[in-house]
């Protein structure tokens, strides 16, 4: 949302929790399931973890109910990204493989490789460079197929501390470089 993105996590807080009950009273399951989830993405940004994952968690399940897989998947890299945040690296990477599976499904590039770099963040917290190298890898062909600047940068930044990690200074700074290149502003 435009609040998030300003860095009014608290403000954008209120207004999803107000949109919540008006979406409650509706009875609207899609669009509850939606809020949720970005009520725990604005709880995430506010280092409320427990809270975000709950929302997380919730808005999951909503989607499941309604049968929206993408917008499981989605809230599954949330709930990935916020466990992974909690230090929680086997449920993160847990997570990231349930919505790399739904978003395959769904013939969702740009989400696989959303879900496949939180997976190679979770795998290189775990110690396990080589395989974080791999799902980097696949995450940075998936983006670029479709043009995911924001992943391919991500892509490029995780690829850039894996080869550092393991010794090998000149690709780190190469990925490096096409990381800056590819942010977006």
């Amino acid at each position: 949302t435009t609040l998030g993105r300003l860095g009014r996590y608290a403000e954008a807080a209120g207004h999803f929790g107000q949109a919540l009950v008006l979406y409650r009273e509706l009875r609207d399951r899609g669009n509850e399931a939606s809020v949720v989830d970005n009520l725990g993405v604005a709880l995430h940004q506010q280092g409320r973890l427990t809270e975000a994952e709950q929302h997380h968690e919730l808005g999951a399940a909503l989607y499941r109910e309604v049968g929206c897989r993408y917008g499981e998947a989605h809230a599954l890299t949330h709930l990935g990204a916020s466990v992974h945040a909690g230090g929680r690296y086997q449920l993160a990477a847990d997570c990231h493989r349930q919505a790399l599976a739904l978003y395959e499904t769904e013939g969702h590039p740009a989400g696989q490789a959303e879900a496949l770099n939180g997976l190679g963040d979770a795998l290189a917290a775990l110690g396990h460079p080589g395989p974080a190298r791999i799902e980097y890898e696949r995450a940075l062909a998936l983006a670029s197929e479709v043009t995911e600047r924001r992943q391919q940068a991500r892509a490029h930044n995780s690829l850039g501390y894996v080869h550092l990690a393991t010794g090998d200074t000149r690709p780190a700074r190469e990925h490096w470089e096409q990381a800056d290149r590819k942010s977006v502003v």
